[in-house]
């Protein structure tokens, strides 16, 4: 599919893209959606989120830790499905199946490669915590996917002409406010789009030879200044305070069922800010945060330990005799102890070679990873799914760039780590799917136990 300015044709050369993308769409959902009632409600976090949403169902919005927006799509699937294991699930088994594809067409917008929008896509595919976030009523795949959305939005405005590209950097804003309307940490994708904008006019107007190498990242420089103002301030917050609305409607026919006019709209002002004032104080007090030595939950890990995939989350666990069933949220290991190594190649690179796709990336995985390290709550290696995209397209442009060298060791380094991040991919699946195990076998995959050589990996 080779794009132009104003419009787009159709090539054989990508039927790789398009065959790619719906074989890697068709394996996302099927094992997404397969046996997806295997265990009864609630699995881990399910005890919160699906509440949540059958009381909004109820007309009794929750005071939680989050805003709303994942909850009304999870209460969504409670509607077409009923207040059920496929009910609860089916939202995030549905975005979360849809993730590989958004890499997909998010690397292809990025750089015109196929083959690297493809394997990109698969790496994301191969993954075993996208994969079990995917298969129970949880949050984090909205986030994630409405941050791609936004970035695909975002991507194709900045390389358009004319009136479309208003429309679509103004669906990139109001997808970066639905972002920060799943959870507060889904501003990593406005930081991000904030911190390429800065990166294009800093070189612009300070360093004239470096901002000719930018790439897609120099059409920043060529937008309005309303177009700041509106995209990229005014609409995401449009985006966030609207999905609120629903939320505090419900509030106000409790406690202030006969405001109109002023009166109503100061209720809303108020009861918006008290409810975001109340994820504020969830999330520093001190209930939430411990401290390193007395955790509040045996799963809460540090995030410089994330991208080592050190300590992995127990979601489920039942012993039956001899026959053990896991979900462990743990990551394809192979592919991410890769997609770390790709992810400090692409920043050195993107720094010696100053390429805009490489700055892209690097941006992405920073603007949403370091912010966590500053954060004090308890958290968890599911926090790191916004940076581990960027981290797989990394790998996949590394991967790339060996192929396409004559010598054979380097092409015969990409097909080997795929065939190694695939068999890992096929060995875990077990303990991604809770199926059933012997022992013996758990104990194989778990390879990190408490007493582990290495401090602080423990898989257990």
């Amino acid at each position: 599919m080779a794009i132009n300015e104003n419009r787009i044709s159709y090539t054989p050369k990508n039927w790789l893209l398009i065959t790619g993308a719906l074989l890697i769409l068709i394996g996302s959902l099927g094992l997404r959606l397969w046996d997806l009632d295997r265990f009864a409600y609630p699995v881990f976090d399910e005890v919160h989120f699906p509440k949540f949403a059958e009381n909004y169902l109820n007309g009794n919005p929750p005071n939680d830790g989050h805003p709303p927006l994942g909850k009304y799509l999870i209460a969504l699937g409670i509607l077409l499905f009923g207040h059920n294991e496929i009910g609860y699930r089916i939202a995030s088994a549905t975005f979360g199946s849809l993730i590989p594809l958004l890499v997909i067409g998010l690397v292809y917008q990025l750089t015109r490669r196929s083959g690297v929008a493809v394997l990109a896509g698969l790496l994301t595919f191969a993954d075993g915590l996208l994969l079990v976030e995917s298969r129970y009523g949880l949050m984090n795949v909205f986030l994630v996917a409405f941050g791609l959305i936004s970035q695909i939005f975002l991507l194709a405005g900045l390389e358009r002409q004319g009136k479309g590209r208003l429309l679509l950097l103004s669906f990139s804003g109001i997808m970066l406010g639905a972002c920060a309307g799943v959870k507060w940490n889904g501003l990593g994708f406005w930081l991000m789009t904030f911190s390429l904008m800065a990166i294009a006019l800093i070189a612009k107007f300070l360093f004239p030879p470096l901002f000719f190498r930018l790439g897609i990242l120099k059409r920043f420089a060529d937008l309005p200044w309303y177009q700041y103002l509106v995209c990229f301030i005014v609409l995401p917050i449009v985006g966030y305070v609207g999905q609120w609305t629903p939320h505090v409607i419900m509030v106000l026919k409790v406690f202030a069922p006969n405001a109109q006019g002023w009166e109503w709209l100061k209720a809303f002002v108020y009861h918006f800010l008290i409810s975001n004032q109340n994820i504020y104080l969830w999330n520093t007090s001190p209930s939430s945060v411990g401290s390193p030595d007395h955790p509040i939950h045996p799963y809460c890990s540090s995030p410089a330990s994330w991208f080592l995939s050190m300590r992995p989350v127990g979601y489920y666990f039942h012993v039956n005799g001899d026959i053990w069933q896991d979900v462990h949220a743990l990551g394809n290991p192979i592919l991410w102890w890769l997609s770390s190594l790709a992810m400090v190649a692409i920043a050195i690179w993107a720094i010696a070679k100053v390429r805009g796709e490489l700055i892209y990336v690097a941006v992405g995985y920073a603007a949403n990873y370091f912010p966590w390290l500053i954060v004090k709550r308890c958290l968890f290696i599911y926090h790191y799914m916004s940076p581990l995209v960027f981290s797989f397209v990394a790998l996949a442009m590394i991967m790339a760039a060996l192929y396409q060298q004559k010598q054979v060791w380097a092409r015969t380094i990409p097909v080997m780590a795929i065939a190694a991040i695939l068999s890992s991919q096929i060995f875990f699946m077990p303990i991604w799917l809770g199926l059933p195990l012997s022992p013996t076998a758990f104990y194989e995959r778990m390879w990190f136990q408490p007493k582990s050589a290495i401090k602080g990996f423990d898989w257990i």
